[in-house]
């Protein structure tokens, strides 16, 4: 039985991991998209498209590093 909880907490930890490197990715994402506003929209539309891509992007880097903060020991 105590096996069984350990292999559940290692399992944890790898998921946590995942997640924060996702996040770190996912941040990454969103920076793309906001430099990639389409070319072809009007330059309102366009400063609107990258400021909600940054805004997407600030919030992936904030989950992330307070789940490190958290999750890490």
């Amino acid at each position: 039985r105590t096996k069984r909880w350990e292999e559940e907490v290692l399992l944890l930890q790898e998921e946590m991991r995942r997640v924060v490197v996702y996040l770190f990715w996912k941040a990454d994402w969103w920076g793309g998209k906001g430099r990639q506003a389409n070319k072809h929209a009007s330059p309102d539309v366009r400063l609107g498209l990258s400021a909600y891509a940054s805004k997407q992007a600030s919030y992936c880097w904030q989950l992330a590093y307070s789940s490190l903060k958290v999750w890490t020991p």
